[in-house]
């Protein structure tokens, strides 16, 4: 009888078909209803035992009598309870297990099935497949997380029980169940992206880090993505729900959180779209990064081409809460205080970029040493004077669009992008907050952001298998380094410790001191400039060297070897 149903699931995605047949086993199911019900009589049963008996202990869910601090009596001699309480806690417990039991489970059996399969080399099997990668990926995300979408369902009807009961509005548990699966479908995305990294473990870490990374996803998820996501929607989409989610006596007053000036904070319909929309677009994103893994494990995570979007989209997300109405109060410092939290969140944004776009040592000698064998069909009737041109044509576009080229350019255009959009933000700060620092002070943090993606670039050209480790260990060194001096001659050589800030991942921090003159900047100015044509340089010259190739190699020992009428060729093949 379901065998038209069956065929029908399996036309529409077999892999959501293959997952679900070999996980939908009698057994299975029935363990999963089983724990769903017996999970929902315990948390029954917990709060039963927290009603108040008849000697008014405990208080929690009575009227208190506040000279006693004792539970009230009726006139039975029975303790009034408060109802309406008691069941509005027992809906906060189950929406929490909902939050927990639709992310913690599906992030591990997602992150533990893609890491299974890339390691046994069952994904290259169905990388044959004639389905595309996004319709294989979304049947991952549909077919291995199924018993999880079983005990939610189980839990549902409780859930809807227990809103009843507590009085909790529909329009709560209409964006409750929008925002937790759109949350789910981010973090789910999130996962499989990180579960095709495991095979690249061992070439940036050196250590395989193998099923652990299953649980690692997971405790990132529980102590980070939980708390903020929850967070951010009890600030902007639930907060006229608060009670239902952190307790009755939580505020329920609107906050003033702003992006470009837009009330997120206040209007809900607006949170509501703001959210989705950056929870769609960062999705996007994490499927073009999963695209690309899943066609070409050797690639980098996110193309050049790809990368200049991608900041622009992030720069203007991020720029967009900074811009807030000063009120009557904030001291003088405060677009400083905004520009340097704004600094310091896209250096960390534009090192892990750098990672994402860098290439490792590998590729950039086969980019080195192949690259001139490139040569375009209009090249062939290009008369020889224009040879060069078209060359250094070809070179700056690899460089910016290539695949295996250094990431050096690709990383400038982005500071580039980030440049441009941090003047328009300060351009509306006005004159009397000295435009010229600020202008100094973002090309100082430009000029930092280059040097350290320089730095990735040039430490992951080395032979050790463990340059991953390596380039963290020199960037930390880098990063921490003029702080630590700073910090050390803050107290009796200001102009010390003015011109190690200056050089720190936080240069506008040293506009804080009014000892801060052109001289310093100047100084600072020119030494990052000579890191920056170092570390540069040096990676120049290593791929100039990878460059040349063997044959030119091999006929400089044939040149020589016949000068000294010896057997050229052959001395110098059998060398």
């Amino acid at each position: 009888m379901f065998n038209p149903w069956f065929d029908w699931i399996g036309d529409v995605n077999a892999q959501m078909f293959r997952e679900w047949k070999g996980r939908l086993k009698p057994q299975s199911v029935l363990i999963v209803m089983a724990l769903a019900i017996a999970g929902q009589f315990l948390l029954m049963a917990h709060f039963q035992t927290q009603l108040p008996s008849e000697f008014g202990y405990p208080v929690y869910f009575c009227e208190i009598n506040s000279a006693t601090r004792t539970c009230l009596m009726d006139a039975q001699g029975q303790p009034i309870i408060l109802w309406g309480k008691w069941w509005q806690s027992i809906f906060q417990s189950v929406n929490w297990c909902l939050i927990l039991l639709a992310m913690l489970p599906g992030v591990y059996f997602l992150a533990t099935d893609v890491d299974r399969e890339e390691r046994q080399g069952t994904l290259d099997f169905i990388r044959l497949s004639p389905q595309s990668s996004r319709s294989i990926m979304f049947g991952k995300m549909l077919g291995v997380p199924v018993l999880v979408y079983l005990a939610i369902a189980c839990i549902l009807p409780f859930h809807w029980y227990t809103a009843m009961r507590a009085s909790a509005p529909p329009a709560f548990l209409l964006s409750f169940y929008i925002m937790l699966m759109a949350g789910c479908w981010f973090i789910y995305s999130a996962t499989l992206l990180g579960g095709f990294l495991s095979k690249l473990q061992a070439s940036l870490v050196g250590i395989q880090i193998g099923s652990s990374l299953s649980l690692v996803m997971v405790l990132v998820v529980l102590m980070w993505f939980v708390p903020a996501y929850v967070s951010w929607n009890l600030a902007t989409t639930w907060h006229p729900y608060t009670p239902f989610l952190i307790g009755p006596n939580a505020s329920t007053d609107s906050t003033n959180l702003q992006w470009f000036h837009l009330p997120i904070g206040t209007h809900l319909l607006l949170a509501h779209g703001f959210t989705l929309a950056v929870l769609a677009m960062g999705s996007f994103w994490i499927w073009q990064a999963v695209d690309r893994c899943f066609h070409s494990p050797g690639r980098t995570i996110l193309g050049k081409a790809q990368s200049y979007s991608l900041v622009a989209f992030l720069e203007l997300l991020t720029v967009g809460f900074f811009f807030q109405e000063v009120r009557y109060g904030y001291h003088d410092t405060f677009y400083l205080d905004n520009f340097i939290a704004f600094a310091v969140l896209n250096t960390v944004l534009f090192i892990g970029l750098t990672f994402l776009l860098a290439n490792h040592r590998q590729a950039l000698l086969d980019w080195a040493r192949f690259r001139h064998f490139y040569t375009p069909t209009s090249r062939q009737q290009t008369p020889e004077p224009q040879l060069p041109r078209a060359t250094r044509v070809n070179l700056w576009k690899d460089l910016l669009l290539g695949e295996k080229s250094p990431a050096n350019l690709a990383i400038a255009l982005n500071l580039l992008i980030f440049a441009a959009l941090t003047l328009l933000w300060i351009a509306g700060w006005g004159s009397e907050y000295r435009p010229a620092y600020l202008f100094a002070a973002i090309l100082l943090t430009v000029n930092m952001m280059a040097i350290y993606a320089a730095i990735i670039q040039l430490m992951l050209m080395m032979k050790n298998t463990k340059r991953f480790i390596w380039t963290v260990l020199a960037l930390a060194l880098v990063m921490g380094l003029p702080l630590a001096i700073a910090a050390f001659y803050h107290d009796n050589h200001q102009l010390q410790a003015i011109r190690w800030l200056l050089l720190s991942p936080a240069p506008a921090a040293a506009f804080y001191s009014g000892q801060l003159g052109i001289g310093l900047i100047v100084q600072a100015f020119v030494a990052q400039v000579t890191a920056l044509v170092a570390l540069n340089g040096k990676l120049t010259l290593q791929l100039r060297r990878a460059g040349e190739s063997a044959s030119k190699t091999l006929l400089d020992e044939t040149s020589r070897r016949a000068a000294l009428g010896q057997p050229a060729m052959r001395s110098a093949l059998t060398k």
